[in-house]
């Protein structure tokens, strides 16, 4: 991965105004002053109710339409997908609770597994740990429906206890609020993932969705009992509502980022009564980051040739019993109304899309999506076959073409085409082309001209990136669910049949070669032919298209786990200087200040 990763960069989207990161510098508190009060962070006796619903997913607490939370939209920054964390490994309980509760991930708290063990809560105390000792005078106090969470989380509360189950957590918080003072109260309620546990962390799941809706019944009780406080009025209550995990079932989409994976999956709720509705969340879709690099740019013109190709080898001609997987990005403009580009190969090994034996990826007919279409064309010599996708993938934006060349039976071996992850299934979108050899001498060649007896100077800026060649059929629901992927490392299921990489840049010079690196197991370099050559920087980002991203920031564009201990600092105005917490507050919009 780190060999792939040195030659793929990702971008990072930032959410203009959406963040504001805590530094280690002396503190000032972000929160603005209530219209009418005093010149400090909030007026009021300040206070926070931290209520956790542990294996909450938090795009399946949205499809239960819970009441409760629904009711707070108008008054929160709020998300439905947020994290509990971004790393690819199990997640439990105990982890997302040490997470949520010291303001650190777990490389620091050292929480992994199912227990507390080996864990650094001296070097990284909790929130009521820490209160203790900067506040020693302030009353906080944990009700758990998990007594491993009190013990081991909540030892240095004012005030701590474990239930049965979250009827008598809840209880328990509705008297607490009822009869006493405290400045930090939080709840824990373990009903919806004992749920999720015995049927499936969805909202399809009847005994699922009637646990989250009976917990925000249960949530709404507590939030009437702070309203009914005889000092609310003088009182400035933030109150948090969040998941320590989502489910237990991984991701399997490749390139995996957390954003699509139900373990890490939360909602988080920062309510008061003097906030404005802030939504804050990813696109809803996997591109999230720009796909953005420096590649050379090709042509369909011969005097003009722009183009890279791999020597001969036969690992990528198409045998007459072979299995195989070809794939690439490109990026080209529609050509001119009523007109095509030619049928000039773009990626390809053979010399022309008629003559020579071999196989192609070349543009479609002006017939056929006014010519912003292409297909694969083999031939043996004698014959010319054509799988037709009928897809666009020429209007200027970035386009995944896959071609499969799969055995069904004995004396079949059919040939389909995708164009973004879609099967093409019109009549002539598929050829059968039996056990026919194609194989030949030329090199693998993208980006036309070497070879092109047709000459197309309007084919010209095109860019092509993440070539990939596999000698196994990759299956279709792998294509549908990668097909925006811009990477490839071992753990990928078809790693072990990738005889060809090529991302397609950085452009690389190698004893005063121009290269396109390959990053497949084979090795075998493309050479960039140097004759009028140019480069494109580009940053784009598109539905279809998602590089993963390398720098941990940007999964903290939505909120995570650790944000919570740090907001909560900053609303009871405690300095976290020096503390390394790695959390950052989110700041509201108020709605009672002009």
């Amino acid at each position: 991965m780190k060999r792939i990763s040195n030659f793929i960069k990702a971008g990072i989207l930032v959410l203009s105004g959406a963040v504001v990161f805590a530094c280690n510098k002396p503190f000032t508190n972000p929160l603005p002053p209530v219209a009418g009060g005093a010149n400090n962070a909030v007026a009021g006796d300040v206070k926070v109710l931290l209520i956790v619903v542990d294996g909450a997913v938090g795009t399946e607490v949205q499809k239960a339409n819970p009441r409760v939370l629904n009711s707070l939209v108008d008054f929160s920054i709020y998300s439905w997908n947020s994290l509990n964390n971004y790393k690819n490994t199990a997640q439990t309980n105990e982890l997302g609770w040490a997470t949520l509760l010291t303001g650190v991930t777990s490389d620091k708290h050292k929480v992994t597994g199912t227990n507390f063990s080996n864990n650094d809560f001296a070097t990284y105390p909790t929130i009521f740990s820490r209160l203790k000792s900067v506040k020693p005078g302030l009353r906080s106090v944990a009700y758990c429906s998990t007594g491993s969470l009190a013990d081991n989380l909540a030892a240095d509360a004012t005030v701590k206890g474990s239930f049965s189950n979250d009827a008598a957590t809840r209880d328990a918080v509705v008297n607490e609020l009822a009869t006493q003072n405290s400045s930090v109260v939080m709840a824990e309620f373990n009903s919806v993932d004992l749920a999720g546990a015995a049927s499936s962390y969805s909202a399809t799941s009847l005994a699922y969705r009637d646990a989250i809706l009976d917990v925000d019944t249960k949530i709404g009780d507590i939030l009437d009992a702070m309203k009914r406080r005889p000092t609310f009025k003088n009182e400035n209550w933030m109150v948090i509502i969040t998941s320590n995990k989502g489910g237990n079932v991984a991701s399997t989409a490749y390139p995996w980022v957390p954003f699509d994976d139900s373990r890490h999956n939360t909602f988080f709720f920062c309510y008061s009564p003097r906030f404005s509705s802030k939504s804050v969340g990813n696109s809803g879709t996997r591109a999230f980051f720009p796909y953005l690099g420096t590649a050379p740019v090709y042509s369909g013109k011969k005097a003009d040739k722009k183009q890279a190709t791999v020597a001969d080898d036969d690992r990528y001609d198409l045998g007459a019993n072979k299995e195989m997987t070809m794939w690439c990005k490109i990026k080209a403009a529609a050509p001119a109304v009523n007109t095509d580009y030619n049928y000039v190969p773009f990626f390809a090994k053979k010399r022309d899309h008629n003559s020579t034996k071999g196989w192609t990826f070349i543009p479609g007919s002006y017939s056929v999506n006014n010519g912003k279409t292409w297909f694969a064309t083999f031939y043996d010599g004698a014959t010319k076959k054509e799988a037709k996708s009928g897809q666009v993938c020429f209007d200027n934006k970035w386009h995944t073409l896959v071609m499969v060349v799969k055995k069904i039976d004995a004396n079949t071996r059919r040939v389909n085409v995708y164009t973004d992850g879609a099967k093409a299934l019109a009549s002539d979108a598929y050829c059968d082309i039996a056990n026919t050899d194609f194989g030949n001498t030329d090199p693998l060649n993208i980006g036309v001209g070497l070879f092109q007896a047709n000459d197309n100077p309007k084919f010209d800026n095109v860019l092509i990136t993440d070539l990939r060649i596999w000698n196994t059929a990759v299956s279709d629901s792998y294509i549908s669910s990668n097909y925006c992927s811009t990477t490839i490392d071992p753990s990928d299921p078809y790693y072990g049949n990738l005889i060809g990489f090529w991302p397609g840049f950085p452009v690389v010079v190698e004893g005063g070669v121009k290269k396109l690196k390959d990053l497949s197991p084979s090795g075998k370099d493309m050479i960039v032919d140097p004759t009028n050559y140019s480069e494109m920087t580009f940053a784009d980002q598109a539905t279809t298209v998602c590089p993963p991203p390398m720098n941990e920031d940007a999964w903290k564009t939505v909120p995570n786990s650790v944000d919570i201990a740090t907001q909560i600092y900053y609303w009871l105005g405690v300095n976290i200087n020096g503390w390394g917490l790695d959390g950052k507050s989110w700041i509201p919009t108020y709605a009672d200040i002009n």
